[in-house]
């Protein structure tokens, strides 16, 4: 069963798939920022992308990556959020915030940390924040992973995901009210 499918009842937005679309949903990621809960599904496919989406940015047609993210509950609404996976080996993912027409408002590139002796940290990055036009708005604003107890959300969602025979990462973004459950198969 995918992890759309066995979540498919966890939230109103992933209620309101298809069946296809939840079948083709690899991880999931809950997000609570500032206290609004949505929710963020991964997917292989491109064309599962266009079917919720529509029209489809050209960066992220031409993205070389395994994953496509969209936030599908910011569908519809004045800032579509949607992450790649990132072709750069000194980054994870990029996310590029779209306004209702498709432009590009945002872009964020969440880098690897190195430590000091040059090892790979496995559980923090940095985030590089850019406008619309590329200028850097912000650098290196910390990502943590840490436990349950960053969870800012529902605490019946974090149980169910607890519950759940899946991986799960807990993470906060610094000292913004920001906390996301990363569920992965």
């Amino acid at each position: 069963m995918s992890v759309g499918t066995y979540f498919s009842s966890a939230t109103p937005s992933l209620s309101q798939l298809s069946a296809a679309v939840l079948a083709d949903t690899s991880e999931i990621v809950f997000c609570c920022r500032n206290g609004v809960e949505t929710t963020c599904i991964v997917t292989y496919n491109l064309s599962t992308l266009t079917t919720l989406m529509g029209t489809v940015p050209s960066v992220l047609q031409s993205a070389v990556t395994g994953r496509y993210f969209l936030d599908i509950d910011s569908l519809n609404t004045s800032i579509v959020r949607t992450y790649v996976d990132s072709p750069n080996p000194n980054e994870v993912i990029l996310n590029y915030n779209f306004d209702a027409s498709n432009s590009l408002v945002q872009k964020k590139v969440y880098k690897r940390v190195f430590l000091e002796d040059g090892t790979l940290d496995p559980y923090d990055l940095l985030i590089d924040r850019y406008d619309g036009a590329g200028n850097l708005v912000s650098a290196n604003e910390p990502e943590a992973q840490t436990d349950r107890s960053s969870w800012t959300g529902s605490s019946s969602l974090a149980d169910a995901v607890e519950a759940s025979p899946y991986r799960v990462r807990w993470l906060s973004k610094g000292n913004t009210p920001q906390s996301y459950i990363y569920v992965l198969p």
